[in-house]
């Protein structure tokens, strides 16, 4: 009997202390739930400062290009006025709406081919001065933006080649000369490129003398040709048996 029946036996003190331990049960619950929101909090702000690195580094390409891009835009003024000039409808155009809208997409595929060769030329030129510097990824970002506005072009693959081979990514550069000759498999600067790549990096002279036989073959008369130069010494190379067969 006594205080041990009462604490107990008392349908108070149960109520009491059953109420602390669901309090403390709660308690429990709504700490748990915190941890996992900040968790989720957290996450969320790595993912936000992922995408604004990302975001950050966007920016800076296209402030990069923006630099090269404005001083263009700026000389071709006269000939941005001249050819929306041609778009306008006037007279009897403006009942021809389709004839009008025509004149304005002519006048722009024909602004966007005079003005991103001239952009790519220069983004080019950027991206040799930032390699001769040692900048390498921004002398590679400012090939790949001059492949974009000029994807017809090898020389962008050139820069990008260029690129890699300072990187000693050799397998790449190779690539990227590759790329080259079967974008324009016509073209004897093309081969000439990959050939002089093959002899002077990677010391196969037996690719070498295919390459730049294919280029003489496409030009021989070019300045290129000189007696005792690589195309010589790779032939002599291949006569001399040292290329098993298919190399």
């Amino acid at each position: 009997g006594g205080v041990e029946d009462f604490a107990f036996g008392n349908p108070i003190v149960d109520a009491l202390v059953g109420g602390r331990l669901d309090f403390a049960a709660d308690v429990d619950v709504a700490a748990d739930r915190t941890i996992r929101i900040s968790q989720v909090e957290i996450r969320g702000s790595r993912a936000r400062l992922s995408g604004e690195l990302s975001l950050a580094r966007d920016l800076r390409r296209l402030r990069a290009v923006a630099a090269v891009a404005i001083p263009e835009a700026t000389a071709l003024s006269p000939a941005v006025g001249l050819l929306m000039a041609a778009g306008r409808a006037t007279g009897p155009s403006r009942r021809r709406p389709l004839l009008a809208l025509g004149a304005v997409a002519l006048a722009a595929a024909a602004l966007v081919s005079f003005t991103f060769p001239r952009l790519a030329d220069r983004l080019e030129r950027s991206s040799t001065l930032a390699l001769v510097k040692g900048d390498f990824e921004l002398a590679n970002d400012r090939a790949r933006w001059a492949r974009f506005l000029n994807p017809l072009s090898i020389d962008p693959l050139f820069s990008l080649a260029r690129v890699a081979e300072r990187q000693r990514f050799f397998a790449t550069a190779e690539r990227r000369y590759i790329q080259a000759v079967e974008l324009q498999p016509d073209n004897p600067d093309a081969w000439y490129a990959l050939g002089i790549y093959e002899f002077q990096v990677r010391r196969n002279l037996c690719a070498a003398y295919r390459f730049l036989n294919d280029a003489y073959t496409l030009d021989p008369s070019g300045n290129q040709w000189v007696k005792g130069g690589p195309l010589d010494v790779a032939r002599d190379a291949v006569n001399a048996g040292g290329c098993a067969p298919g190399s």
